[in-house]
This record gives C-alpha cells, sequence and structure tokens, in this order.
C-alpha cells in the first residue's frame, strides 16, 4: 500500500516492484523515506544521476527539511522495502526522536563526506597548478633553447641559399678604339685608356 497523500504523522513499510517511482521530481511532499532492502535509482530528467542500495539508508529528507518540491525523482531499481515517515520532519521529532537522531546522524556524514570530497579535490586542484607552473617553465625554457639552436641553423640556411644561387654575370669592358689613320694601307684604331674617357 502506497502512502496517502494526507501525510498525517505515521510510519510504515511499503514495497515497490522494479521500476516502480518512489516519490518524483517537482512533487510537494513531506515523507522522509528509508530504505530498508533493495536498490534504488536517483533521477534528474531523465538521466539517472546515482545508484543506491543498503539498509537504513535515507533519502527524500531534503525536501522536507526545506519545504520545497522534490529535486530528484527516485525509482525502484530491484523490488524494495521502504520504511515511509509521514509528518515531516517536525512530526518524525515529536513521535519518533530516535528516527530524528538517525535523520541528523546522516546528514551528518554527508557533510563529512562533502568536506572530506572537497578537500581531495582542493588537493587534486592544487598538484594541478604545480604541475602547470612546471610545465609553463619547462616549455619557456625549451622554446630559449630552440631559439638558441634556430639562429646558427638559418644562417647555414641562408649561406647555402647563397652559394647555390647564380653568380650575377659581371659586365664585359668593351675595348673602345679610335681611328688613327692608315698603316701599310690598313686602317688602325687605337685603344681608348680610361684616361682618354
Amino acid at each position: 500500500m502506497k502512502p496517502k497523500q494526507t501525510e498525517k504523522p505515521g510510519a510504515n513499510e511499503v514495497s515497490y516492484k522494479k521500476g516502480e517511482i518512489i516519490l518524483k521530481e517537482g512533487d510537494h511532499s513531506s515523507i522522509v523515506y528509508f530504505l530498508n532492502s533493495g536498490t534504488i535509482g536517483i533521477y534528474k530528467g531523465k538521466e539517472r544521476v546515482n545508484k543506491l542500495s543498503g539498509q537504513g539508508l535515507l533519502f527524500g529528507e531534503m525536501s522536507s527539511i526545506l519545504n520545497e518540491p522534490r529535486s530528484t525523482t527516485v525509482k525502484a531499481e530491484t523490488d524494495c522495502k521502504v520504511q515511509v515517515y509521514q509528518g515531516g520532519v517536525q512530526g518524525i521529532i515529536k513521535r519518533f526522536p530516535h528516527v530524528a537522531e538517525k535523520i541528523l546522524g546522516q546528514l551528518a556524514m554527508r557533510i563529512d563526506t562533502m568536506n572530506e570530497n572537497f578537500k581531495q579535490l582542493q588537493e587534486q586542484y592544487n598538484r594541478l597548478q604545480e604541475d602547470y607552473s612546471s610545465i609553463k617553465k619547462e616549455l619557456q625554457r625549451a622554446r630559449e633553447e630552440f631559439s638558441k639552436l634556430d639562429s646558427p641553423q638559418k644562417s647555414q640556411e641562408k649561406n647555402a641559399e647563397q652559394q647555390k644561387a647564380p653568380e650575377p654575370e659581371k659586365k664585359r669592358e668593351v675595348d673602345k678604339y679610335v681611328d688613327s689613320g692608315f698603316i701599310l694601307d690598313y686602317p688602325s684604331k687605337r685603344k681608348i685608356s680610361s684616361k682618354d674617357d
């Protein structure tokens, strides 16, 4: 038997078949659940974001504590048995103080786990920052070394290109002659020296 929407203070165990929705995203409800057996899937929209199992696992409490709509859908991934507490957190504190203690304990554990995860992420981030700085320095050094090696190479290539290029033809000087009369009945010419130019 599924819990009714009246949510009068009370507790009962409810069975869900595989594929059945236990709570739906967007619904307004203060029911708090503990998983007694089976596996549940946590869905955001149509995408499953987590899969959980374990006796005594708390879920659905945030909507009750914050008085906000359900932020996820919880579906039975296998046949499940769930302990359902109706009447919200205040009703649970009044009627089931031992359950309220369990809720507080699990919330404290979640916060502790989140803090530990954050610490590990911070350490990974710091290591990545150090690696990035180290790689950046190595890259700068490599560029400087390459720049030193590159200059003589360019010079050699330039020299090689110059050697391959054909030398410009030297302008052939044409001797200049001036007619100086006849020698033995043949016309004779005298070379003009640079002084005569």
